[in-house]
């Protein structure tokens, strides 16, 4: 039988975990609530809790393991180091863990998140990769990674799709529950104000230039089009500021064949007008390729779509993909460079 064990410590949030074991139990999954230190818990809010057991090495023995947030509440369980132990060995048992909002940072510390894909409460991300720099992070209200058997969750008003998430992981079906709890008549009738960002110019010339290889993120067509806009003029600007400079080392073709260059006017300020215009010009490019691969992200597609770019007329699938709209929606490339 599939059994599932929720983490309960002091400080934790309170509705994240009773949210899981409220579902789980609904679906006839057991769930047990497990205090990390005491079966009598005070979480954040101060509300009591009354667990079943306390954590014991029949963690091991769980399909599943869950862990709420909670500042205060994730902290205690990051630092536990007898909960560390257990949890790494349940991975390397290829066992199911769970964490939402801070408590990501607690499977980071004990390197369950590595090479996974997770998300976690707005910043927490900072402290999970400065742990475990190979996890990639995530906008997306819930990330199942099903090659890590990791689940993870954003923050309190996300704890019902966790319990969901984690019940479908488990093979559990879920579609009458939530149907039952309004589940499903939330999700389709909450419709969020458009989530498209408008970026200045002066943050479009700032991630154009500054980060042309910043492609794990999103830019919007605005941003895309502006970019495009900047390189074409100033390659026009710096195509003519260089034929100026150089007209001091070319000569007219008498013979009226055209403009020359006598291999001894060839001068070292020559050559480092050209090497500067060339450094120019590519850095231009980078900085439009950039700004294209997070383009294609931002219609959800990914980066690689953009050596379409090699193929005959492949330029015309570019140009559509460019255009599109914006996928109101997180991405699994992250968010927008001018919103960090």
């Amino acid at each position: 039988m599939t059994k599932v064990a929720v983490i309960f410590a002091d400080g934790c949030e309170e509705v994240e975990g009773l949210s899981v074991v409220d579902v789980l139990r609904r679906l006839n999954v057991e769930c047990d609530m497990v205090g990390l230190h005491s079966k009598e818990v005070d979480g954040d809010h101060h509300i009591k809790l009354t667990c079943d057991k306390v954590v014991d090495e029949s963690l091991l023995d769980y399909d599943l393991v869950a862990f709420p947030g909670g500042m205060t509440g994730s902290a205690n369980l990051r630092d536990d180091e007898k909960l560390r132990d257990l949890m790494v060995k349940r991975h390397e048992a290829g066992k199911w863990d769970a964490a939402m909002c801070a408590a990501p940072r607690a499977l980071a510390r004990y390197g369950v998140l590595k090479d996974a894909e997770f998300t976690c409460y707005p910043g927490i991300e900072e402290e999970c990769e400065k742990y475990d720099p190979s996890a990639h992070f995530s906008e997306r209200i819930t990330v199942t990674d099903k090659e890590h058997k990791v689940l993870t969750s954003r923050g309190p008003v996300t704890a019902w799709a966790f319990a969901y998430a984690i019940a479908e992981a488990l093979g559990v079906d879920t579609k009458q529950l939530k149907h039952g709890m309004l589940y499903d008549y939330l999700a389709d009738n909450i419709k969020p104000e458009s989530q498209v960002p408008n970026p200045s110019f002066s943050e479009i010339m700032k991630d154009f230039f500054f980060a042309p290889f910043k492609w794990n993120a999103r830019s919007t067509r605005k941003e895309f089009w502006v970019s495009y806009a900047i390189q074409f003029v100033i390659s026009i600007i710096i195509g003519t500021i260089e034929l100026l400079a150089l007209l001091p080392y070319t000569t007219v073709d008498t013979n009226g064949t055209g403009w020359t260059k006598p291999v001894s006017s060839i001068t070292i300020t020559f050559i480092i007008i050209n090497v500067i215009v060339a450094i120019l010009l590519i850095w231009l490019k980078l900085g439009l390729l950039g700004v294209a691969v997070r383009r294609l992200h931002d219609t959800n597609h990914e980066g690689w779509w953009i050596l379409l770019y090699l193929v005959p007329f492949g330029w015309i699938f570019i140009i559509y993909f460019m255009i599109l709209p914006t996928v109101e929606k997180p991405v699994r490339w992250g968010n927008y460079l001018f919103t960090k």
